[in-house]
């Protein structure tokens, strides 16, 4: 079932990308990132904040490792 669980992610990912793309951050909308992504409302939020959760994550990893050796 980890296959189904990835579709589901890559599908939501392209889905907010395209929203956001076209949309701006701001104006994007959350039903229309499920309902292309073909999820529930509430599914699409808690993927998308845990994704974005974790690339903030290895942002502000990257970011230190980068001061360190800079700084």
């Amino acid at each position: 079932m980890q296959y189904l669980k990835d579709e589901v992610k890559q599908r939501i990912l392209e889905s907010a990308l395209a929203e956001f793309s076209s949309m701006g951050y701001t104006d994007a909308s959350m039903r229309k990132i499920a309902k292309n992504a073909k999820v529930a409302l509430g599914k699409a939020i808690l993927k998308l904040n845990k994704m974005i959760g974790q690339a903030l994550v290895v942002v502000s990893q990257k970011k230190q490792q980068c001061l360190s050796y800079h700084g």
